[in-house]
């Protein structure tokens, strides 16, 4: 379908309508379809007319993306796209949603009453329009997500240019040495959430010598600045107070949230704080407690401590120990192993370490 202009909203008037609850949805001028918008995959929507949120078949509200007078599609404030006539059957026109890329728009709810929106590679001299979330390609080798016409591969650059990369098999944020920006989950459609809220988008920027790269933004268009450090992880915006992330939990049991902690680098560890499992999970001790910290769960086990001035843990009757091992790269790293030096595999539930499993892969200590 040929994109042919912006529709605007005009005096047309508006349909009765069920749904939403508020009685009037907005015509398109021009457009056979009257109120009905189609997505890329010829799927109906409806912008309601008073709170201009797009609205599906079944009257499920997209909740904060928005079209305004202008025919400009919005999520969150920022501008993603517009309604604009195309082609439709029998030489007629309809509105659909188009990218600012100028591609078609797919919208797409979950299960969970969430949506994502996606937009396709902009044809042959196109270009990403700015502040255009770019969408996720698939997986690589490594299982890292890709990224449209990004010339990084699965990289993502913050303002400081720092590296981080999106985990296909949960969407979340990790940063260059493996560790999960715990909440930051990036979605099908290049859309930045933190805990479910939309805060930017996976954006394409110009790279060494003009390539397009990967790029967190804001919603207000500026880069966003990601830090990763012993008390979790935090983004700023240009212009916005500093956005807390994750911070650690307690010394007993198991915990999450509101107290700082650090946690012990282990000498001679290419990974500093980080300790891996059999799984390759990663996990710290906290300094204070000397207890163990899963990443990936924001969650700390006060029933899985250091021996005080040691690197060996007794659990169940059995001892297991922090130890130095050659990586796959050759490099040092720390691991947990049995006290006869297989790798150990840790087996957590929603409060505690449920049990470690003994492997039968025996590592090169260095």
């Amino acid at each position: 379908m040929v994109a042919t202009g912006v529709v605007g909203c005009g005096g047309g008037g508006e349909d009765e309508g069920s749904g939403s609850g508020t009685g009037g949805y907005v015509n398109w001028n021009n457009s056979t379809n009257g109120a009905v918008v189609v997505d890329a995959d010829n799927e109906e929507f409806r912008v309601v007319s008073d709170s201009r949120q797009i609205e599906d078949r079944s009257g499920k509200q997209a909740r904060g993306m928005t079209v305004d007078s202008d025919a400009r599609v919005f999520v969150e404030g920022r501008q993603v796209g517009v309604v604009q006539l195309v082609d439709g059957s029998n030489g007629t026109k309809i509105a659909a949603f188009r990218c600012l890329n100028g591609s078609a728009m797919d919208i797409t709810f979950q299960a969970d009453n969430t949506y994502s929106y996606a937009c396709a590679a902009p044809a042959s001299g196109g270009s990403t329009g700015a502040g255009a979330a770019t969408g996720t390609g698939g997986a690589d080798s490594t299982g890292y997500l890709t990224f449209q016409g990004n010339g990084n591969g699965t990289v993502v650059l913050d303002s400081d240019d720092e590296r981080f990369q999106v985990a296909a098999a949960t969407r979340t944020v990790v940063d260059r040495s493996g560790v999960r920006l715990s909440g930051l989950v990036v979605d099908s459609g290049g859309n930045v959430l933190r805990n479910g809220v939309t805060i930017g988008a996976v954006t394409l920027a110009s790279g060494t010598g003009g390539s397009p790269v990967a790029v967190f933004s804001c919603n207000n268009g500026s880069r966003m600045n990601l830090t990763v450090g012993v008390q979790g992880w935090g983004q700023t915006c240009a212009s916005d107070s500093t956005g807390a992330g994750n911070q650690a939990g307690g010394s007993t049991g198991g915990s999450s949230g509101g107290q700082s902690r650090s946690f012990i680098t282990w000498t001679g560890s290419a990974n500093g704080e980080v300790v891996l499992d059999a799984s390759n999970d990663p996990f710290k001790f906290n300094s204070a407690t000397r207890c163990l910290y899963s990443v990936n769960r924001d969650m700390e086990y006060g029933n899985f401590c250091l021996a005080s001035g040691s690197a060996s843990i007794s659990f169940g009757g059995t001892t297991y120990s922090v130890t130095r091992l050659l990586s796959t790269s050759n490099t040092c790293i720390v691991g947990l192993t049995t006290a006869d030096g297989y790798k150990a595999d840790i087996v957590t539930d929603a409060t505690r370490i449920d049990n470690i499993r003994a492997t039968t892969d025996r590592p090169v200590a260095c």
